[in-house]
């Protein structure tokens, strides 16, 4: 199973090195698995010949070209709720760390983890110092942080989602990690990028790549897996993506393959299933707000959704900027406000729901490839965030 269809595998395109280095991680991926065999060496030098021939790179293609990094800024004056506000960026020296998700502990500080580059950052608030903690050895060198959340005690976890397959917990004031090794599972691999902890201190985790949910019960170290029914029944991957506890103290999890969303019993571990009525949504990231409604990115209709965990009730929210790429909901319990970031144009935004009135607030840079973002606990006015592929993390703060 994967966590992208078939037409992404199909367009893409590299010479023989690449191939082989995309071979090797999926490789890696399927340790662990109750299905998969490995590859003898002749049937990888097979498929890596096939890959290379089949999927080279089109002769004379162009390289892409770097846009103007500053074609993001706004032209024209921005209107009075959309001023006063700055911006400060941190570039990691790894430009290929690639820091999908981003966290703030209790002290206020930034946290990433590295997707690829493997590494756990913290940028300081105060100093604007940073710095990296490498995790323990596994079995495998190559580490995959991801899905990094702030726990009830101020802990931070993450999934290790490569050949180590583990969570992982750090303490941010004694810098320990402890480690907790994933149980075989049919498809090997337990990536994500979205970890909630429930009230419970069960720490739940959005297997996209296996249509699987996971729970961690860390007083026990029992891992409990449980398959995603529409999955199951449709033998395809749902893509479980965001995730976020309710008001109902269930868990809601995004089924993103069938335009879905989910509601599990943590006690039962029971699904029910309800279609997000809207055409073409590509729901990615989940949050529950101050009512303990549940609010939706609609990546692909570019609007925020919210839904009455009681009624089911579901309401779009459209931003000023067209076709945003609206990735995910982090409500702002104490003001009442929900922020998201707006990927397809290089902004964070916040949403009034009881007005509607939303503002709008241009990052730096073209392509940021900003996704996950945070408030900072210490400071209402602060959101951090990370950009993926431009390896860069840092906040927003309101000034007025």
């Amino acid at each position: 199973m994967t966590c992208h269809d078939a037409q992404r595998i199909v367009r893409s395109r590299g010479n023989e090195a690449r191939w082989e280095q995309v071979l090797r991680t999926m490789m890696a991926y399927a340790q662990g698995s109750t299905l998969a065999k490995p590859l003898t060496g002749n049937e990888e030098k097979v498929l890596l010949a096939y890959l290379a021939t089949n999927y080279a790179p089109a002769p004379g293609a162009a390289a892409r070209a770097k846009p103007d990094p500053f074609s993001r800024l706004p032209r024209t004056l921005l209107p009075p709720e959309a001023r006063g506000y700055m911006v400060v960026e941190y570039e990691l020296l790894n430009p290929r760390a690639e820091p999908h998700e981003v966290a703030v502990d209790n002290e206020g500080n930034g946290w990433i983890s590295q997707r690829v580059g493997g590494r756990l950052g913290r940028l300081d608030h105060e100093t604007l110092t940073y710095v990296e903690f490498e995790p323990p050895t596994g079995n495998s060198s190559v580490v995959r942080l991801n899905a990094i959340r702030r726990g009830k005690a101020g802990e931070l976890w993450m999934i290790d989602g490569g050949p180590n397959r583990r969570f992982l917990s750090f303490d941010p004031k004694y810098e320990k990690f402890t480690a907790y090794s994933l149980p075989s599972t049919r498809s090997g691999n337990a990536s994500g990028n979205t970890m909630r902890v429930h009230p419970d201190n069960t720490v739940w985790l959005a297997a996209i790549a296996s249509n699987q949910v996971i729970r961690l019960d860390p007083a026990t170290k029992q891992f409990t897996v449980y398959d995603v029914p529409v999955g199951v029944k449709n033998n395809k991957n749902a893509t479980p993506y965001g995730m976020a506890v309710g008001g109902d103290g269930n868990i809601w999890v995004v089924e993103n393959a069938f335009n879905q969303i989910a509601r599990i019993d943590p006690a039962t571990g029971k699904f029910d299933e309800f279609p997000l009525g809207v055409k073409d949504p590509v729901a990615r990231k989940l949050g529950a707000d101050w009512d303990g409604n549940l609010w939706v990115g609609l990546h692909g209709a570019g609007q925020l959704q919210r839904i009455d965990y009681k009624t089911l009730k579901m309401t779009e929210f459209t931003p000023p900027s067209q076709d945003a790429g609206v990735y995910l909901a982090e409500p702002d319990v104490k003001n009442h406000v929900i922020w998201t970031t707006l990927h397809h144009v290089d902004k964070l935004a916040r949403l009034d729901p009881a007005t509607g009135a939303w503002a709008e607030y241009p990052l730096m840079f073209a392509e940021t490839d900003v996704r996950r973002i945070d408030l900072d606990p210490t400071n209402p006015k602060r959101v951090w965030y990370s950009g993926v592929l431009s390896s860069r993390m840092g906040y927003i703060e309101l000034l007025r």
